[in-house]
């Protein structure tokens, strides 16, 4: 009977180590590589039922281990943080108890700040009957009086209580998970649940939840808080606003011996976020002649802008000018949102003298 149940255990482990390699292969890497090794127990150690096995283990993440979990044949057993929490590497330690005859997989999985998983690890161990002790043949003694007979000490309380994800932001959920041994009552904030378990949870601000467990001398409690963060404000979708365009003089020539032969634009820009550029485009137009783009960059604060076009700019786009400018105003906002204006005009009379 007992090599038939130890047969049947040996085939249920092979089970669960081809679940987990096929598991394993089909889930993707994320990029910052997550990796968990176990050091100890041993392939095929063996521990008899009840027996502590310390588990060690070596965890890594790019972005830092955040918690790591254990699990027995694929149930979690305990989930928190690593020795050095948030460090690229790190040491796991966690006794295990296992009460269940036969052959067992230990696994440990390891997740970064944005819960994302390594592939499992995992060991196989033996776990065997009691063994029975039988004691020497000793001499009777007297049997105790009732102030001598001492009662038997309780098993303390164990209370593993951790969440799938301690941040959200406000509007999303995650799962409460606990596993509690060795307590007659369990409650999560006061509400009875049993002593393994899981709860959804939505709070809409930063909220601290309370586990406690009760045995017959003991009382025991876990906290923990699951931060609860603003979502991040709607991109800026609006283009800036251009108003109040103009030039001064209203007209100029090609020599200065005639007149003005520069001009200054004005205008007024401004948008909901912050700009991050206001600029002109122009170019010379003599009858059917038309001259090339030029670009230049407005200055100013407060809303107003305003720009000087003079003889060397303007010979950038025709070299020998004359007719008309056409111009535009363009202004981009830190959101890449782009608007221009109008298409205006100015005079450029040719001098004689």
């Amino acid at each position: 009977m007992k090599s038939q149940r130890l047969r049947l255990s040996r085939i249920f482990l092979a089970v669960i180590i081809l679940f987990i390699v096929l598991f394993s292969a089909c889930k993707p890497i994320s990029r910052n590589t997550q990796k968990a090794w176990i050091d100890v127990p041993f392939k095929n150690s063996s521990y008899q039922a009840g027996e502590a096995i310390h588990l060690q283990a070596h965890v890594y993440a790019g972005s830092g281990v955040a918690e790591v979990q254990c699990s027995i044949d694929s149930i979690p057993y305990h989930r928190g943080a690593p020795e050095v929490p948030g460090s690229t590497f790190s040491i796991y330690l966690q006794d295990l108890i296992i009460n269940d005859p036969g052959d067992h997989i230990i696994s440990v999985v390891a997740y970064d700040a944005e819960s994302n998983p390594s592939n499992p690890a995992f060991v196989a161990v033996t776990i065997t009957e009691p063994e029975e002790i039988f004691p020497s043949p000793t001499v009777p003694e007297a049997a105790p009086t009732a102030q001598e007979t001492a009662a038997p000490a309780a098993a303390e309380i164990s209370i593993s209580f951790w969440a799938d994800q301690s941040k959200i932001e406000q509007g999303n959920c995650t799962d409460l998970n606990w596993n509690v041994q060795h307590a007659d009552s369990i409650s999560l904030d006061g509400k009875a649940v049993s002593a393994t378990g899981s709860q959804q949870v939505c709070p809409s601000q930063s909220t601290t939840y309370t586990l406690a467990a009760s045995g017959t001398a003991a009382h025991k409690q876990e906290s923990l808080t699951i931060s609860v963060t603003s979502p991040p404000p709607p991109a800026d979708q609006d283009p800036p606003v251009i108003t109040n365009i103009s030039h001064s003089p209203g007209k100029i020539w090609n020599y200065y011996t005639c007149g003005a032969d520069a001009f200054t634009v004005s205008a007024a820009v401004s948008d909901a976020s912050s700009l991050s550029n206001v600029s002109i485009r122009f170019r010379v137009v003599k009858g059917g002649e038309t001259g090339s783009w030029v670009e230049r960059s407005l200055s100013g604060s407060g809303g107003n802008y305003q720009i000087t076009i003079g003889p060397n700019d303007l010979k950038q786009s025709m070299a020998t000018y004359r007719g008309l400018v056409e111009y535009t105003i363009f202004a981009e906002d830190a959101g890449g949102n782009i608007s221009q204006s109008g298409k205006k005009t100015i005079e450029v009379g040719e001098c004689l003298i």
